[in-house]
């Protein structure tokens, strides 16, 4: 069967399943029946069946038992040690005394001066009332005729002496006058206080001789021992072996009938899938557009002659594969 028809057959939105597009003739598919036990509904189709191999492990000796001499060092044991390099020395040093300098700061209260106020007075001017107003009293100096009236006339006498009564105002006079306007008092007046720097210096150690101990100086060396003395040392190997797998051919590869993925799921959308399950495994089926083509049949060949399935045909085990189901 040629790709190029298997790519029509697929293509074929018409067809009822993938078996049908085999390049074989009615005659011939009616020559070649698939198994007798196929249920209604499945779809078989002619395809090329992978041959089937036995492996079988078996040891293979890759070199003989050996003996091999060796000369063996000899081991030797490092033992530390201590050495003296310098004794203890005492020295006699004369040490200088030894000062610290103190800052303290000394406040000085402020003086006391006694503060004494006289009493303030102020001088006061005010008008003072003499005289209050009233009324008098008073003759003229010319009598008037019987019958006419003069300011302030109440009285006329028959002899023509006049007596006028008279209002006379308030009479006022200013006055000055001395007001207390605020007493004497005494009191103290503190001024500021003041602080004075004192530095002294201030003995932390008299000087003297003083003894001061130089330890001991040591180094540490190590001495080596022989444990065990050198010489020669046969050892043996034993033999090695690797394992050879032996695949053995049990049935080559030949055409035969297998169930196909046929029908409804065929469709365009189907070979889209399938086109893109092979291009994310590696393979180059052709643009993902679901139109069968040469190049999509011949990729699909490939990953089922990879995973070793039934090649021609869109088989369940193949779909299976490309995560198709």
């Amino acid at each position: 069967m040629s790709r190029l028809r298997l790519a029509f057959a697929l293509t074929a939105a018409g067809l009822s399943c993938l078996a049908g597009a085999l390049s074989l003739s009615s005659a011939q598919a009616r020559d070649l029946p698939p198994p007798a036990n196929a249920r209604p509904g499945e779809c078989y189709g002619k395809v090329m069946l992978p041959a089937a191999y036995r492996s079988s492990r078996r040891q293979v000796l890759v070199r003989g038992p050996w003996t091999e001499t060796r000369r063996a060092a000899a081991v030797v044991k490092r033992t530390p040690r201590r050495v003296l390099v310098r004794p203890e020395v005492i020295e006699r040093i004369h040490t200088a005394p030894v000062y610290r300098t103190e800052v303290a700061w000394v406040e000085h209260p402020g003086q006391v001066r006694h503060v004494v106020e006289p009493a303030r007075y102020e001088i006061v001017r005010e008008t003072v009332q003499v005289e209050a107003a009233h009324a008098e009293w008073r003759r003229t100096s010319a009598p008037l005729a019987y019958g006419e009236t003069a300011s302030g006339q109440t009285m006329l006498q028959p002899t023509g002496e006049v007596v006028c009564r008279v209002w006379v105002p308030a009479r006022y006079e200013t006055v000055e006058r001395r007001v207390k306007v605020a007493g004497g008092r005494s009191y103290d007046l503190v001024g500021p206080a003041r602080q004075e720097k004192v530095v002294r210096r201030v003995l932390v150690s008299r000087g003297g001789w003083i003894e001061r101990r130089r330890p001991a100086v040591y180094r540490t060396t190590y001495v080596e021992r022989v444990v065990r003395p050198g010489g020669d040392e046969v050892v043996r190997h034993p033999a090695t072996y690797r394992t050879v797998e032996t695949r053995t051919l049990i049935r080559p590869a030949r055409q035969g009938w297998s169930r196909v993925v046929c029908g409804e799921r065929t469709d365009r959308a189907f070979i889209q899938r399938m086109q893109q399950a092979l291009i994310a495994r590696g393979f180059d089926p052709g643009p993902a557009d679901g139109a069968g083509r040469p190049t999509t049949y011949s990729a699909l060949r490939a990953f089922q002659h990879q995973h070793g399935l039934a090649e021609g045909q869109m088989t369940p085990e193949t779909a299976a594969a490309l995560g198709l189901n």
